[in-house]
């Protein structure tokens, strides 16, 4: 047996690091069919410069190592003020955008008037310099129709080069339904990019429980097929409560000097826990997308 304290049980499966861990690292994002498409619009609709983007998902679904991926891979041309709706009740947008820019002397000592001219300057530089600012505030589920209100009237800050600011907004997904009632329609119809992400399905828990035992150095399955339908029922495929079922259930498993879950451990860590099984009721998964249709001759190098 390997000779490893309860905090570094990760060494008696021979693995690099934990691979659970509920920490937002990136390094550890495993991409399923919905995460991509989510990432793939996003990323289209910061290049096509929409003013309202909006991601919701049941709490724990990873909107948040989401949003933090796009970040990473857009650093290059966007530059980024990440927010939680609480944020917002502390201090106005206009301060904390200037204080994003650097421009933090007198901040709070400045009228808006001030302060909205300042920030006109600094976002119109940022583009010359081939920059955009995107404000992305998360748990938006949180914010006022007020608050709501004031980050519309912030996306008409422009130029004659078009907006000057974008807003990424993530939420649970009652957030949606709000932006369905009459006082929210100006700010609805200027969402030009949405997504609902769902939870993962059976087999994309197997296949995310694998890649994130892989990426930590497993050489050999630690998981069973039946104990990931198990972790399925108990989570219901949400990334964040596999991530807090698996460490806990590799911990019970180093304990009792298993080198692979079973179902004691299952046992033990559901009670543990306080979880109950779900139905298990999984959706289909989604079709490969058809192949491409080879262009003919004629159009090949055109415009459509």
């Amino acid at each position: 047996m390997t000779h490893a304290r309860p905090q570094d049980y990760h060494l008696h499966f021979a693995l690099e690091h934990a691979p659970f861990s509920i920490e937002a690292d990136t390094s550890l994002f495993v991409l399923s069919p919905n995460h991509e498409e989510a990432l793939d619009k996003l990323y289209r609709g910061l290049q096509a410069r929409k003013s309202f983007m909006l991601i919701t998902g049941s709490p724990g679904t990873g909107k948040t190592l989401l949003l933090q991926t796009l970040q990473t891979l857009s650093a290059e041309r966007f530059d980024y003020l990440r927010l939680h709706a609480q944020d917002l009740n502390e201090s106005s947008l206009s301060a904390l955008l200037l204080i994003a820019a650097g421009t933090t002397a007198n901040v709070g000592h400045k009228n808006q008037t001030t302060r909205n001219l300042e920030l006109r300057t600094y976002l119109q530089k940022a583009r010359t310099d081939g920059r955009r600012m995107v404000v992305v505030i998360d748990d938006a589920h949180e914010l006022t129709d007020a608050q709501l209100h004031e980050l519309r009237q912030w996306s008409n800050l422009d130029d004659h080069n078009g907006r000057l600011l974008q807003f990424l907004l993530a939420g649970h997904n009652n957030l949606a339904d709000r932006l369905n009632q009459p006082a929210l329609a100006n700010l609805k119809q200027r969402i030009g990019t949405r997504f609902k992400l769902p939870a993962l399905s059976l087999h994309e828990t197997q296949r995310y429980i694998a890649h994130r035992c892989l990426l930590a150095g497993a050489s050999e399955p630690i998981f069973d097929r039946t104990v990931i339908i198990r972790i399925y029922s108990l989570t219901r495929g949400l990334p964040r409560m596999i991530n807090t079922v698996s460490d806990a259930l590799l911990l019970q498993a180093f304990l009792r000097n298993n080198r692979q879950v079973d179902m004691e451990d299952i046992r033990l860590v559901s009670r543990d826990l306080d979880l109950d099984y779900a139905p298990i009721v999984d959706r289909p998964e989604r079709p490969e997308p058809p192949p491409a249709r080879a262009q003919s001759k004629n159009s090949a190098g055109t415009d459509q």
